[in-house]
């Protein structure tokens, strides 16, 4: 007679080992430490920003923000309620963002060089010593400067001029 040899059979469920609240944290510390090592560049500058924050006492101060933040919001809002230039003054913020929202960035940057410009010649300039005749001002007209500086305002003055003929249409 032939010896049956019996042969393992195939398993079919895989019994893993209960997890431990220490082998979870084993895990999730060896997670966090190769999350860590993969941005260590990142971690280092934010590391970098939130010590200068700290230095500065603005960390400290946001912190403070956060755990007091509806009693904060609350004082605001209650401010902002009980004063109507406050009131005012949000509505302008607001309509003054959505308005420079519907300008595109080249024409908004190619103001902002203009008008510092302006501001720091007409900071600089000096009171003329004797009053300015007509002719000094026809003479100023010959100026590449004055001419392009007349040109953006008379621009502006039809931009002005359209706009406001079509609110009244």
């Amino acid at each position: 007679m032939r010896d049956v040899i019996e042969m393992a059979k195939p398993t079919t469920v895989i019994a893993r080992p209960p997890s431990t609240p220490e082998g979870e944290r084993a895990t999730a510390l060896e997670s966090l430490l190769e999350g860590a090592s993969d941005q260590s560049s990142a971690l280092l500058e934010g590391l970098a920003l939130l010590q200068a924050l700290h230095e500065r006492g603005v960390l400290e101060a946001l912190v403070a923000l956060f755990q007091r933040g509806d009693a904060v919001l609350g004082v605001t809002m209650d401010t902002l309620a009980n004063q109507p230039s406050y009131t005012q003054g949000a509505k302008n913020a607001m309509t003054l963002a959505q308005s420079l929202g519907d300008l595109d960035e080249p024409t908004v940057a190619t103001t902002q060089r203009m008008v510092s410009g302006g501001l720091r010649a007409f900071a600089s300039a000096q009171a003329p010593a004797k009053p300015l005749g007509v002719f000094d001002l026809l003479r100023a007209l010959k100026d590449p400067d004055v001419s392009a500086g007349l040109t953006a305002v008379i621009a502006l003055l039809k931009g002005f001029g359209a706009a406001q003929r079509q609110s009244r249409e």
